[in-house]
């Protein structure tokens, strides 16, 4: 059975048989929409007991290459409880925001929230000019403990940013023209910032002040890292090797 979402929503159908495999396809063409994406989800024959198989053939064409960054406050939860992290993160926050609307001209966007900042950089290649983000992501996190008074690591990695197709009127609520939006579409949605949190998860032990993704780092000439080692990422849960670093990112050639 193919399954075709039409662009007014409606869904039409169809029958496919791959004969070899045995096997029915459930697809979404990649002219449903806006963003041209296609989905293949393949489900091998013998009823509903079978279990999913190999989702997924993507087109991504669209998907722009991206640098995603995550930065978090070290010892959150021990400043929790001296009833600091509160101001720590206010505080963060303001010197965050300012930092990303007046400097960082090789990111696009920033977010911040809580104990966190999320960066998002179009500038993936080549190695030159990745070098570059590197440089600007250092300076970043060392005027962001300089004047918050705190000691961050950071996460970066490589990836395709999702489509962002998204037009909308000015927002309103309760009969007024908002100042921001009531729902925020993050641009730094991708399986890169997604795999941020997998390091996080599989490599925080290490305490170190960076992590970064092989590919990010790749041909740079960026210096030694004081530890390596492989990740299980998505989408496809492909190793890829992660590199870390304590103190000061060494990205001077």
């Amino acid at each position: 059975m193919i399954l075709h979402l039409a662009g007014n929503g409606t869904v039409a159908a169809e029958r496919s048989r791959d004969a070899a495999a045995g096997c029915l396809y459930f697809r979404r063409p990649s002219r449903a929409f806006k963003g041209q994406h296609s989905w293949r989800l393949k489900i091998p024959r013998g009823g509903a007991r079978s279990p999913v198989s190999g989702v997924i053939e993507m087109q991504t064409e669209d998907w722009t290459p991206c640098i995603v960054t995550i930065f978090d406050i070290v010892g959150t939860k021990t400043l929790a409880t001296k009833g600091l992290a509160s101001h720590q993160m206010i505080r963060m926050r303001e010197v965050a925001v300012q930092l990303i609307n007046t400097g960082l001209p090789l990111h696009s966007h920033g977010y911040v929230w809580n104990d966190s900042v999320l960066l998002l950089s179009h500038n993936a290649n080549p190695p030159d000019l990745r070098l570059k983000v590197l440089s600007e992501l250092s300076d970043f996190k060392r005027q962001l403990e300089q004047e918050c008074s705190i000691r961050t690591y950071a996460i970066a990695v490589k990836g395709l940013a999702f489509p962002h197709d998204i037009i909308g009127a000015p927002p309103i609520f309760q009969g007024q023209v908002a100042d921001q939006p009531r729902a925020v579409v993050l641009k730094t949605s991708s399986w890169a910032m997604a795999n941020c949190f997998l390091i996080e998860q599989a490599l925080g032990r290490h305490r170190a002040d960076w992590y970064i993704d092989n590919r990010v780092s790749r041909q740079t000439g960026i210096g030694a890292p004081f530890a390596s080692e492989k990740v299980a990422l998505l989408p496809k849960n492909d190793l890829r090797e992660i590199h870390m670093y304590k103190g000061s990112l060494p990205t001077t050639k």
